[in-house]
C-alpha cells in the first residue's frame, strides 16, 4: 500500500524519513494493528485466575456454607476458623499479589467473613451456656 506526503501528495516509500520532493519529515511511525491472535492472547491473561485466588474462593464457599455448624465450639476452632484464615491469607495473595485475581479477593472477603460471623456465633454459644448453666 503506497504511502504519500501530507504535505505535497507525493508518493513515499514506506520506512523513509523525508519527502523526496518537499522534504517534509516524517515524525510518526504509524504502528501496526494488532492481528486477531494477539487480541485474543490478551484477553485471555485477562480471564485466567491464579491458583490462590480459586483455592481461596472454594475454601471461602465451603466455609461459609458451614458456617452453622460455629454453634458447635469444637467444629469451629477445628475445621472452619483454619479454612477462614488459609483463605484470608491466600486470597490476600492473589488479589494484593502479581496477580490481581478477582477470585482471590472474593475469596479474602469471604474467609474474613467467616471468621467474623463464626466467632460471633461462639460468643453467643458460650454466652447462652454459661447464663442457662451457672
Amino acid at each position: 500500500m503506497p504511502k504519500y506526503c501530507p504535505e505535497c501528495g507525493e508518493t513515499v516509500k514506506e520506512g523513509t524519513n523525508f519527502c523526496k520532493k518537499c522534504g517534509h519529515k516524517f515524525f510518526e511511525k504509524v504502528a501496526p494493528t494488532p492481528t486477531r491472535t494477539q487480541t485474543n492472547s490478551a484477553t485471555e491473561d485477562q480471564n485466567k485466575h491464579s491458583g490462590f485466588g480459586i483455592t481461596a474462593l472454594v475454601l471461602g464457599i465451603i466455609s461459609m456454607c458451614l458456617i452453622w455448624l460455629s454453634f458447635f465450639t469444637p467444629f469451629y476452632f477445628v475445621v472452619e476458623l483454619p479454612m477462614g484464615i488459609i483463605a484470608t491469607i491466600l486470597g490476600a495473595v492473589g488479589y494484593w499479589g502479581k496477580w490481581k485475581d478477582k477470585f482471590g479477593l472474593a475469596g479474602f472477603i469471604l474467609g474474613l467473613l467467616v471468621i467474623v460471623i463464626g466467632m460471633i456465633f461462639v460468643l453467643l454459644v458460650t454466652t447462652v451456656y454459661v447464663i442457662n448453666y451457672y
